[in-house]
């Protein structure tokens, strides 16, 4: 008896012990880790006026939103002082953690690679070799940050103004002005505030009061936005920018991004908020179309009117709304959306797990919309990227008997997984299937003369495959999946 009672005292001294360890060890595995570096002042070059701002900005909501582990915070850092951050950042930083790293500084392209430039960059006349190794190249980062494996990996790089040594006269030293496109590691999407080859504007004039540059400026609440995905916040803040850029300065501003982020869960910097519950939830459409518009002033696009799925008589319409209804296309994108969120609407009823997700995106989807205000290119850019997200992650596929498309694979092979059963049985992903076998093998044609490139392909497929095997039979997973790998494939592809 006394064996089996000390047996039984250490049984639940395990268990009791399982229990207070667990979530510690949960929670530590993963936490947020950011690293901040605003120059504003340069030794040798031309000063920035806002770099600093943002990054105290992005300190600032980081701190709001809470839980987050800042580790490096830097203001004007030299080279050194970089690198030195860089470590201990990368020190804290362990696999399955999310990374912020927010960087606002001059930046500058050569021969095909980005680098961004500490206080203490070579002055003009230095020549290229000496620029470039003394400056910090950001592909380094990004291998870095894939060999730490984090859950997500978000960074945002406000880089993109002139290049300081072209206009200083070095008229053959790196790309006129930005920086260039990036193909970034699995698990990372990288924010840039203007698109390649383009210049971010670091203030709208000399007396800007805002401390913080153009795109800071307009990305910080959008982020902050609750459900928002980083996709939406990121096609959000370019019709903002874009907008706003050319209205007061005549530039042409289009902010990128870069997305490669693992699996099919979304990522919201803010939180994704949860499905709403089977029994609170209920549809969202908007009221119904009205045929009249109220009285305006004339439109830019003439006398023609269009009226959205909204009434546009009524007395609490915000600045979207309005927006909306003074603008014929914009009027035409909603009673578009509004058609396809209806129609998967009824589709969805049959599947309340389904049914919820959608009316709860389409909740999250109002709010970012209301984010745009007045400013038509973000509102064109966020209806016509919830149009994709409609017809991409929840179409259905109505079965056709007439017509069967095969996929890159053998349907009658007896060892097949549930995805694929699943592939040959819907003929939208067999067409997918193809049209990624198609992009893959051309791939592997194209690189068969470079083997580490070759050899890179193939396990990043291999990895992929395993990756769709995990959605068996899921519809929607399975239709992200292979849009992801596509996205991917196209990239590479140029």
């Amino acid at each position: 008896m006394g064996t089996l009672r000390v047996d039984h005292l250490l049984s639940r001294f395990f268990i009791l012990a399982l229990l207070f360890i667990g979530p510690a060890s949960a929670a530590f595995a993963e936490k947020r880790v950011a690293l901040l570096v605003g120059v504003d002042a340069y030794d040798n070059l031309e000063p920035l006026k806002k770099a600093v701002g943002d990054a105290r900005a992005i300190r600032d909501l980081l701190t709001e939103q809470g839980d987050v582990e800042i580790a490096a915070f830097l203001t004007n850092p030299s080279r050194n002082e970089f690198w030195n951050a860089w470590q201990g950042f990368l020190t804290r930083l362990r696999e399955g953690d999310e990374a912020i790293v927010a960087i606002s500084s001059h930046g500058i392209e050569i021969e095909g690679n980005n680098y961004l430039l500490a206080r203490d960059a070579p002055p003009s006349g230095a020549g290229q070799r000496v620029i470039q190794q003394n400056a910090i190249r950001f592909g380094d980062l990004m291998e870095d940050l894939a060999a730490k494996n984090p859950r997500v990996a978000l960074v945002i790089l406000d880089a993109c103004r002139d290049n300081p040594y072209r206009a200083r006269g070095e008229r053959s030293l790196g790309g006129e002005r930005g920086l260039g496109r990036i193909d970034p590691p699995r698990g990372t999407f990288v924010l840039y505030s203007a698109g390649a080859s383009e210049t971010a504007l670091d203030r709208l004039a000399e007396t800007d009061p805002e401390p913080t540059s153009v795109y800071i400026r307009n990305l910080l609440p959008l982020l902050k936005t609750q459900g928002s995905k980083i996709q939406d916040v990121a096609v959000a803040v370019r019709g903002k920018v874009s907008d706003l850029a050319y209205r007061q300065m005549r530039h042409q501003q289009n902010p990128a991004y870069y997305d490669n982020l693992k699996g099919s869960a979304p990522y919201c910097f803010a939180g994704c908020a949860a499905p709403a519950k089977p029994q609170a939830a209920a549809p969202v459409p908007l009221p119904a179309p009205q045929a009249s518009l109220a009285p305006e002033e004339p439109s830019e696009r003439g006398t023609e009117r269009v009226a959205p799925s909204f009434n546009c008589n009524g007395v609490n319409l915000n600045s979207v709304e309005l927006k909306i209804c003074h603008v014929a296309q914009l009027a035409r994108l909603d009673l578009e959306m509004q058609r396809v969120y209806d129609n998967l609407l009824r589709a969805s009823k049959s599947n309340v797990t389904a049914f919820n997700t959608l009316v709860s995106d389409q909740r999250q989807w109002l709010k970012l919309r209301s984010m745009c205000g007045p400013s038509e290119n973000c509102i064109d850019a966020v209806y016509k990227r919830r149009l994709e997200e409609l017809n991409e992650r929840f179409s259905v596929s109505l079965p056709n008997e007439t017509e069967r498309v095969a996929p890159s694979f053998n349907c009658n092979d007896a060892n097949l997984n549930l995805a694929e059963i699943k592939v040959c049985q819907v003929d939208q992903l067999s067409r997918l299937d193809i049209e990624m076998q198609k992009l893959y093998d051309n791939l592997i044609q194209d690189l068969r003369s470079n083997v580490s490139a070759f050899k890179l392909l193939v396990s990043e497929q291999r990895q992929w495959l395993k990756l769709r095997s995990m959605c068996g039979a899921n519809e929607l997973c399975l239709t992200d999946t292979y849009k992801r790998r596509l996205q991917q494939l196209k990239y590479r592809l140029g």
